[in-house]
């Protein structure tokens, strides 16, 4: 569905003060992949919103992005981008970063953001009109994939990595981040039903395909992380 009038009008205005506020590098994720939108801004992260404690605090973008290494040569499919929260900050680092999403109003607003960050940014982000069953990769053409807050939302998620891991190189490395089953505060997410139990994803993993190599309970307060290999 296309952005009518009056959204337009809205993200056109809200570009232009973002860009008179933050300047060419700075503004807020209003799309937050899949978590609730939050009314109070901490202005020393111009990427993070939330309530009673910030997502840079709980996600950890730095953390999640420095457990990939050394990206400077990877091209990385950012699969569920939403607004851009970790596709900024990948190209910052990154070869090329493809940001896949459903949404069409957030790849348009990603394009929107692509206006206000330096031309080298833009020239590394690609964006990319995906399918809820389909990330429309290409065979072998990323090295890393990655999927945060997301995995929750797929219906089959083994057919769905199968075809992250037919995108992936013969090296090619993926990284699921998402909220574990319990103890997770209310504010952060829509609903229940999106939560995955760890042991069911790590099943579904391995019966995509692919290599589990490495797991992490702890070093996100609400979430895991799986590292998997092609």
């Amino acid at each position: 569905m296309k952005l009518n009038y009056f959204n337009l009008l809205f993200l056109a205005v809200l570009v232009f003060l973002l860009s008179l506020i933050f300047g060419c590098e700075s503004f807020k994720d209003k799309g937050h992949d899949g978590i609730k939108p939050l009314e109070h801004y901490k202005d020393d992260d111009p990427y993070d919103a939330s309530s009673s404690s910030t997502r840079l605090e709980w996600q950890k973008p730095q953390f999640v992005i420095e457990s990939l290494g050394d990206i400077s040569d990877k091209v990385i499919a950012d699969i569920g981008a939403e607004s851009g929260y970790f596709t900024f900050r990948l190209a910052k680092k990154a070869k090329k970063v493809i940001a896949i999403e459903i949404d069409p109003e957030m790849i348009e607003l990603i394009e929107l953001f692509k206006q206000n960050v330096d031309l080298s940014m833009q020239e590394v982000i690609d964006t990319r009109k995906a399918l809820p069953n389909d990330p429309r990769l290409r065979n072998g053409e990323i090295d890393i994939a990655l999927i945060i807050n997301t995995i929750g939302y797929i219906e089959d998620k083994v057919d769905y990595l199968k075809r992250v891991r037919r995108g992936l190189n013969e090296d090619g490395l993926l990284l699921i981040v998402d909220f574990k089953a319990n103890g997770v505060p209310q504010e952060l997410i829509y609903s229940p039903d999106i939560l995955v139990k760890l042991e069911d994803i790590y099943k579904d993993i391995e019966n995509s395909g692919f290599h589990v190599v490495k797991v992490n309970e702890h070093a996100l307060p609400y979430q895991y992380m799986i590292w998997a290999f092609k």
